[in-house]
């Protein structure tokens, strides 16, 4: 970095450099930085960018690298073995011609001969003919025995191009299948695709077999092992990240924002920085509703927990918000009680973050002129919880006593005064200084009547403070143990309300002999009541803002406002269990509104034209057909080889009537010309799109699999691929769909034939696109409830070992819509072979240690995730070496990974932490270990429960539970490895 030119500099010494020639300041120039990295031994320069233009720029990365050492076997007069089929194909002769004229001894050999041991071996079958194109039985078992016995050298196989500019995808197949094999037998093969007519072929291929031959013995595993030749410069694989929601949001951009309203989104479940804005068309309200502008939205534990993935409401869908105040912009039909101008707060239980709220009119009423809206927009939630749990469940009276646990949040605030307005005795546990000064001289609540909320010393104080008799009524939301001392402190005939959602969702245990005093214990879910309660629901909220119009409830204290912008804040604040009061997000002006996207417009097909799937009508064909035909197509032809014989089979054709859809089920195969040809036929209409998702798997070592295993795995897509291909060649298609598999990244052992298969499905596209024809390709992962691994644990826990992630049905019918849309654009992301980092760090037995998930959170703060570390290496040792699982000094690292992550959450510095301490000692909330659950998982692959975290174990426990999961796994025990993160 570069600093301003002063005469005394910004440091001593400023001019100590003027004896080497930096006469005018200790800075060097660019030029003078080469020569002297040049001479420190890094000899090749790859970049020297500039942050602007000299002589005014102020920094400067230069990239410079030592040169690889040399292998002396790949030295002029050394020995090379090129492998081949036939000696007199042209392509094989030229490269023996020209590696010999660079001094090189060439030996030849024949697919089924064995290499010598320890050579270095070129291959030639690519470039002869596509090796794996409808391979004999005698080719499979010689590429199957070369496998088996040559492990010792290096080997290099060449192929024709097909990644950039593919003129013919079929020698893709090669790359699949060496990918897993290498994978199966820790082989140091590699592979180099290169143009027959690249100027200098062989000193390209010299120049690969260097750089491969020069690498420790560990990277020819591990390191990069698939090249590619553009343009004469050697290039490698790297994989991008992507957010598929962002993606699709940029397919419907709009130029302009008319009819537009914004609504705060979540795009990835568990992380808060991936909150933001998104566009969405204007609503119009039904008859019982009305349209406000929205002003001010309170923030709710539900909201918390929903981000998080703690609440899941299954297949309903559930907006993030529940409160809200604001202007009425216009009223429905039946609405009498509210016109446009009026200023009310409001409850929409199914979501109303938005500046353009769509609201039940029943659920709404108008507040005090004098009223703020951010004060008016904490109070429905609140007082909803508060007059559902204490007056309609516990029927408190006057003269009753109550202790509202951990409660200087929202709820408990909304609770002390409703119970002041009944003329209860209040007890109120709390857990900092801060907030005994707040109850005290805010709420005006007696300091003998304020108890510890972070251990149980709080039965003991309400025993003695009650004469032993215990309380009327808990208002309880504390967890663990402390659930089991609140429900002791209840008196008898006395009343236990449980307003916390940890034990509830943990499925916790409580005691039940106390219920023989008429103690009675019951649960409060304020989501539940619209729907099974509504007119309960009406009834609390309007008798609340009853009062407060008449002065005679206040509203419950402190808020912290948030401007819109600010939503990632007010989340985090929420997240901080010392907090008091509300959190509130205000909109004072909708145009300062920041990262807003529009919401992706729903796909549309069309419904005078006919969509061809093919494969097996599964749970993912009828995912496919069923979404199609919700999405406006009505006709299917749908290829496989039972369709409609089967009861279920005529059950889901009647299904896809049901939506105006017909379906035309066609018994027959893909890699069978004739059968696709009658499906083309019989179809009502032109053929507009193609789902090809034909797949049998026979899995199997590579080296053991039959010839017959192999063409099952591999016909039906390859020749299935072509037959589409060529059978519709004349029809104008909107899209040509392949689904492919994420196998291809990982090169999954057993699955040698699927991965040759696959690859090629994704040079296809390329070809395709090189004609100017639409095509895109799936890359697959496990599909979770439904498809081929359905009903298969066995299958499922081995590929979920790899460290894939399960992909919802939500997530995969996204991905077809990305698929659909992205027909023609054809993006390569491509770094220059120099770059030293591997592809992924892959151990020799296809454990990937890297999140490939495309749940990415590339559309927000990276933060989260885990960080590089020594955890990560280890965890990549542990299939090798399970045994490193129990050294202490093991134990020790989780331990402090664990801390680690304890005070990322708690945002306190790193430090010395007692191991001895339990979370629940440093601090640590429910809502805190929710999160931390989330980053246990992400850090070291294995689940723990959010009991098991606040259960009192110590760190050191905690290590050690880790240690133990992580053992269970690799021996087979039914846990399931998460993907580390990105």
């Amino acid at each position: 970095m570069r600093t301003g030119g002063f005469i005394f500099g910004n440091f001593s010494g400023w001019w100590l450099g003027q004896d080497d020639n930096r006469v005018w300041s200790p800075l060097l120039t660019i030029e003078r930085w080469h020569a002297e990295l040049r001479t420190a031994g890094f000899a090749v320069v790859d970049k020297a960018v500039l942050d602007g233009p000299e002589p005014f720029h102020m920094n400067a990365a230069i990239v410079r690298r030592v040169p690889f050492a040399v292998n002396s076997a790949t030295q002029g007069g050394s020995a090379i073995t090129i492998l081949h089929k036939d000696a007199q194909a042209e392509m094989t002769k030229s490269i023996a011609s020209d590696v010999r004229s660079r001094g090189y001894s060439i030996s030849m050999i024949k697919l089924g001969d064995k290499p010598p041991p320890g050579a270095l071996v070129i291959v030639t079958l690519d470039h002869e003919s596509p090796f794996f194109e409808n391979i004999t039985s005698e080719d499979l078992h010689a590429f199957q025995d070369l496998a088996r016995n040559y492990q010792a050298g290096s080997l290099l196989w060449l192929l024709p191009p097909f990644a950039t500019g593919c003129t013919d995808p079929r020698a893709a197949q090669t790359i699949g299948a060496l990918g897993v094999l290498r994978n199966e037998n820790s082989l140091p093969w590699f592979t180099l695709s290169i143009a027959a007519d690249e100027a200098n072929f062989a000193g390209m291929v010299i120049q690969v077999l260097n750089k491969i031959a020069g690498q420790p013995e560990d990277r020819r595993v591990l390191g990069d092992r698939e090249f590619l030749i553009d343009r004469g410069v050697i290039r490698v694989s790297r994989l991008e990240p992507m957010c598929l929601k962002a993606e699709l949001q940029r397919n419907t951009l709009r130029e302009h924002n008319v009819g537009m309203v914004k609504h705060v989104e979540l795009s990835q479940i568990g992380s808060l920085s991936s909150l933001y804005w998104e566009q969405r068309p204007a609503m119009v309200p039904g008859d019982h509703e009305i349209l406000l502008e929205g002003k001010a939205f309170g923030l709710t534990l539900r909201d918390f927990l929903l981000t998080l993935g703690v609440v899941d409401y299954g297949e309903k869908k559930v907006e993030l918000g529940t409160e809200v105040a604001g202007i009425v912009t216009q009223v429905g039909a039946n609405v009498k009680h509210l016109f446009v101008g009026d200023r009310v707060a409001g409850y929409e239980p199914t979501g109303c973050f938005s500046t353009r709220p769509i609201m039940r009119a029943s659920f709404c009423g108008k507040i005090p002129d004098d009223m703020t809206f951010e004060i008016a927009a904490s109070l429905p939630v609140v007082f909803l919880a508060a007059i559902s749990a204490l007056v309609d469940t516990a029927q408190l009276e006057a003269g009753q006593s109550v202790l509202i646990h951990a409660r200087c949040g929202g709820v408990g605030l909304a609770a002390v005064e409703l119970c002041k307005k009944i003329g209860a005795e209040i007890f109120i546990t709390v857990g900092t200084p801060e907030k005994i000064a707040y109850a005290t001289e805010i709420l005006g609540i007696p300091r003998d009547h304020i108890l510890n909320s972070r251990d149980d010393s709080f039965l003991q104080d309400i025993m003695r403070m009650t004469g032993g008799r215990g309380v009327d009524v808990v208002l309880n939301s504390l967890s663990g143990p402390l659930l089991h001392a609140s429900w002791m402190c209840v008196a008898e005939f006395g009343k236990m309300v449980e307003i916390g959602n940890v034990d509830l969702i943990g499925r916790g245990s409580l005691d039940i002999g106390p219920l023989l005093l008429n103690r009675s214990y019951s649960g409060v879910e304020v989501g539940r009541l619209d729907i099974m309660r509504p007119k309960r629901t009406e009834r609390a909220l309007a008798w609340t803002l009853q009062l407060i119009n008449e002065g005679k409830l206040q509203a419950p204290g402190r808020i912290m406002v948030f401007d819109a912008s600010e939503v990632q804040s007010a989340f985090r604040w929420l997240q901080d269990g010392d907090h008091i009061g509300k959190a509130i997000v205000s909109v004072s002006n909708e145009k300062i509104i920041l990262s807003t996207l529009p919401r992706p417009e729903a796909i549309r097909f069309d419904s005078n034209a006919t969509y061809l799937i093919t494969g097996e009508l599964g749970g993912v064909g009828m995912s496919v057909a069923l979404w199609m035909a919700e999405h406006g197509a009505r006709n299917l032809a749908l290829l496989s080889r039972s369709a409609g014989k089967s009861q279920k089979d005529k059950d889901f054709l009647i299904e896809l009537e049901s939506f105006g859809c017909r379906g035309i089920a066609v018994a027959g195969r893909a890699d069978d010309m004739s059968d696709v040809k009658e499906a083309v036929l019989l179809a009502p209409s032109s053929i507009k799109g193609v789902v090809h998702l034909s797949m049998v798997q026979r899995e199997g070592m590579g080296v053991d699999l039959t010839h017959e295993d192999w063409e099952a795995a591999v016909k039906p897509k390859v020749d299935g691929a072509w037959n589409l291909h060529n059978c519709l060649a004349g029809n104008e298609l909107d899209f040509f769909v392949l689904a492919s598999s994420a196998i291809t990244l990982i090169y999954q052992p057993g699955e040698s034939n699927y991965s040759t298969a696959n690859t090629f499905l994704e040079a296809f596209v390329s070809y395709r696109r090189g004609l100017g024809l639409p095509a895109s390709a799936m890359g697959i992962c496990p599909l979770m409830a439904f498809g081929y691994k359905e009903g298969n644990p066995i299958a499922m826990h081995e590929v979920l070992s790899t460290g894939l992630a399960p992909m919802a049905e939500k997530d995969f019918l996204e991905f077809m819509e990305y698929s659909i849309r992205n027909q023609r654009l054809d993006q390569d992301n491509e770094v220059s072979a120099n770059e030293s980092s591997p592809l992924s760090r892959q151990s020799s037995n296809g454990y990937v240690a890297m999140n490939i998930s495309i749940r990415a959170e590339a559309a927000g703060n990276s933060r989260d995730g885990p960080e590089p570390s020594a955890v990560a290496e280890l965890i990549l040792q542990l299939r090798v070496d399970p045994a490193v699982l129990e050294s202490p000094e093991t134990i020790d690292m989780f331990v402090n990974e664990i801390g680690r992550r304890v005070q990322a959450i708690m945002m306190t510095d790193v430090g010395d932490v007692d191991v001895r301490q339990s979370l629940r000692q440093l601090g640590v909330d429910s809502l805190m270990a929710v999160e931390l659950r989330r980053r246990w998982r992400l850090t070291f692959g294995v689940e723990v429960t959010t009991l098991e975290i606040m259960g009192g174990g110590t760190l050191e426990s905690l290590g050690k539970l880790t240690a133990e999961r992580l053992k269970g796994l690799l021996v087979g025990e039914n846990t399931r490895w998460s993907v580390l993160d990105k």
